[in-house]
């Protein structure tokens, strides 16, 4: 199990933010992954995808972007589980 405080610069994790829109997030936690991957050895392994909050906003992205890939050897993906999502605007969210 790793978990990863995404995107730089948010929560616990060091540094600027670099990142300006979901799309941005995805590239950059993509670039990590693979990193990740090659640095341990765990080519093939399966992926599952978590998050919570604001995570809502991100987790669809990377995963879309991993399933892209269509590359099992690094984004395997076998699922998404995101708990308390923010999933719209918060307006919206406050008139459900």
């Amino acid at each position: 199990m790793v978990w990863v405080d995404q995107p730089a610069g948010t929560g616990f994790s060091p540094g600027p933010p670099t990142v300006n829109d979901e799309t941005d997030v995805a590239n950059q936690f993509m670039d990590f992954w693979k990193r990740f991957v090659d640095t341990f050895d765990l080519h093939g392994r399966k992926v599952y995808i978590t998050g919570e909050s604001y995570a809502g906003q991100y987790i669809p992205y990377i995963a879309s972007a991993m399933l892209d890939q269509e590359d099992t050897t690094y984004f395997n993906v076998k699922g998404v589980q995101i708990n308390d999502p923010s999933i719209n605007d918060d307006d919206v969210l406050i008139e459900g």
